[in-house]
């Protein structure tokens, strides 16, 4: 029983030092709160036993693990009391009011990259308002309608020429294959017909001079055949002499018999359109034979004239020997006999040259030296501006 009562005793006795421990610990907190900030208000005197129950009340709650909660934001007191305990509190930051100066003077805000960021202030608005592009004049309007119009007009006209120009060789070009068809039907269902294609009534129009002046015996022979005016050898030679040369600038086509020069196939060619005829030239590669005589054979059908250059016997001009020798010259093709397999040409190199005959073979083998070179004339279509001209007159 005895130790039982002092078990008691003893209980009460570290239940009472506990209780004076939490309330001398609450005291000394509300003193803190209480102080002044200014250790100069403090007093000199604090007593001794204060101090010690605060360090043993701030001992207790750091043995015990109970975590302080953080004191309130400390209050000025105005008073002058001597008797409260004053503690001094360590302040961790400390905040300056900004003078007006100071706020005059902040810089402009800075962006997260580092820049500066300026704000449009409302001189700089009414600046670029003031800057702002005018309004186009009705008459500017009008020149940019009207230049949008012209050009449009022009790609149309540009794209109905590109039409009409494709629609025309698709048109010749079946032209052709029907011709081609029909000589090949005429071969298989009537071989007994002589098939001649081409005038070989031609043969009346050859002239005659040299190797040098062939291309314009060929084109005084077309000249005649097709428009029926009567072009000489002489009459050709002279205009050529006279007419200004395309192929060679700042002289003219022909200097002349016995001067050693020759005339160009472009002169020749430029002087059968003078004369108002249309000119073609085609040449074909050497597996393309067949395609070349069909091509010739189609344009003699349509009563076309045929030049071609053929490697043969030819004379010079103006040579009084009149020695022969064999070179490359141009020639009119007359016609061709399918059935004789016979060719018929007007030579203007060869004194003998009208209305030559040789094989298709071998002429085939002539005309093949020249790339199966040939010169389709025709008479130009007359130009709706010819005939109004005509009308007028």
């Amino acid at each position: 029983m005895t130790s039982i009562n002092r078990a008691g005793r003893i209980t009460m006795f570290g239940l009472s030092v506990g209780a004076g421990l939490l309330i001398a610990s609450g005291a000394g907190t509300a003193v803190a709160s209480a102080a002044p900030d200014d250790s100069g208000h403090g007093s000199a005197s604090s007593s001794p036993a204060s101090s010690s129950t605060s360090s043993t009340a701030r001992s207790h709650r750091s043995a015990t693990g109970t975590s302080a909660k953080p004191a309130a934001t400390p209050a000025v007191s105005t008073g002058s009391d001597a008797a409260a305990p004053a503690v001094r509190l360590q302040t961790t930051r400390t905040t300056t009011a900004a003078s007006p100066s100071a706020v005059s003077t902040l810089t402009a805000p800075t962006s997260a990259a580092g820049e500066n960021t300026i704000t449009p202030t409302a001189s700089r608005k009414q600046a670029t308002a003031k800057r702002a592009a005018a309004l186009p004049t009705p008459d500017q309007v009008q020149q940019a309608i009207t230049a949008g119009l012209d050009t449009a007009r022009r790609r149309l006209d540009d794209l109905r020429e590109k039409i009409q120009t494709l629609i025309q060789n698709q048109i010749i070009g079946f032209q052709d294959n029907l011709v081609v068809l029909r000589i090949d039907l005429e071969r298989i269902f009537n071989p007994n017909k002589q098939i001649i294609y081409g005038n070989l009534a031609n043969a009346q129009y050859w002239a005659v001079q040299g190797a040098q002046t062939a291309n314009l015996m060929a084109a005084a022979m077309v000249i005649s055949a097709l428009t029926g005016q009567t072009v000489t050898a002489q009459s050709i030679v002279d205009e050529a002499m006279n007419t200004d040369s395309v192929a060679r600038p700042g002289r003219a086509m022909y200097l002349g018999p016995g001067t050693g020069d020759w005339v160009w196939a472009s002169d020749a060619v430029q002087l059968m359109e003078n004369h108002g005829l249309k000119v073609t030239t085609v040449y074909y590669t050497k597996s393309q034979e067949q395609r070349a005589l069909d091509t010739v054979e189609s344009a003699l059908s349509q009563g076309k004239s045929v030049i071609v250059s053929i490697n043969g016997t030819v004379v010079t001009t103006g040579d009084a020997d009149q020695g022969t020798w064999t070179t490359e010259h141009q020639a009119v093709l007359l016609g061709i006999n399918i059935t004789k397999n016979l060719v018929y040409l007007n030579d203007g190199a060869n004194p003998q040259g009208q209305n030559l005959t040789m094989s298709i073979e071998d002429f085939l083998d002539a005309w093949q030296a020249s790339r199966y070179t040939a010169i389709i004339v025709e008479l130009a279509p007359v130009t709706a501006q010819a005939t109004d001209a005509t009308l007028a007159a």
